[in-house]
This record gives structure tokens, sequence and C-alpha cells, in this order.
């Protein structure tokens, strides 16, 4: 429910800002985009546990991170073991801050969202691309590939950046 109301808001904001003639069309591009991407990271990072498949084991390795020593830590990291090694680290140095998941997920979100955003704003030049952009998100990231979103966000914040 809460990804139609935000398709909604997605596209009712852009029919506004692209028929207001009041600023410029670049900053109302801009203040677009921005708005877009803050609603995506509060969607993001405020989740609750058990949406999705695999947040929640996401938080039980995350809870566990914060037993694990930093030798265990770092000689995965040489030796190769395990699973996403710098996954582990990432989280450790997180939790130095904080050990709230939440807050965790928020800054997660911001990361792949800024990312998002700046790739958005960098490859289209009009307010209606920027919407179908957004809502092809909304559909592929959210529908088709829900499972799969925990595992591949540092990934491709990694690779939008790079464009």
């Amino acid at each position: 429910m809460i990804r139609l109301f935000v398709i909604f808001i997605i596209i009712a904001l852009g029919v506004f800002l692209s028929l207001n003639k009041e600023q410029n069309y670049e900053k109302r591009r801009k203040v677009y985009i921005f708005f877009i991407v803050v609603i995506l990271i509060l969607q993001s990072g405020l989740r609750n546990w058990a949406v999705g498949s695999d947040t929640y084991q996401y938080y039980i390795r995350f809870d566990e991170i914060r037993h694990i020593s930093w030798d265990h830590i770092l000689s995965a990291i040489i030796n190769r073991e395990g699973k996403e090694p710098f996954y582990g680290l990432f989280q450790k140095v997180f939790q130095l801050i904080t050990n709230s998941y939440q807050l965790y997920l928020c800054l997660i979100a911001v990361i792949f969202m800024s990312a998002l955003g700046s790739f958005i704003y960098k490859n289209t030049t009009r307010i209606s691309h920027a919407v179908l952009a957004f809502v092809i998100y909304m559909g592929y990231y959210y529908g088709f590939f829900f499972n799969y979103r925990n595992k591949t966000n540092n990934r491709n914040c990694i690779l939008t950046l790079e464009f």
C-alpha cells in the first residue's frame, strides 16, 4: 500500500512541478529529484524488519557482528573467509557510532538513494524523464527483485556512483 502511495506522490509532484512556471525549470527539476529521494530514503530506512524476505536475517547478522572481535573481522577479510566480509567490516565500523539497526537502515538508504538521485539527475533533462525513471525504479526494485534488495545494495550503489 505504501508503495502505491509513493508512486502517486512521484507522479503527482512531477506533474505539479512540470506545470508550475514560477521557478526556472532546472531548479524545479532539482527540487523534484531531491524531494523524491528524501521520500525514498524515508520509505527504505524506516521500514520494519518484517518487510522483505531477508531484512530480518540481515538484522540478526548486524546483531551478531556486535559480538565478533575486530581480529576475527579483519582475518576474515585477509583470508577471504565467509560471505561478504567487507559488509561485516562496514557494519562493525558503523557500530562504533551506534548499535541501532534502524539508523543503519537509514544510512544504507541515504547512500543508495543519493546515488540513485545523482544518477537520475545526471541522465535526465526533463521532469517527466525523472518521473518515469523513479516509477520504473519502484516497479523494478520493489516489484520483481524485492527479495534480493539487501544483498545487492552496496554493489548497485557503487555501480550507480560510477555513472
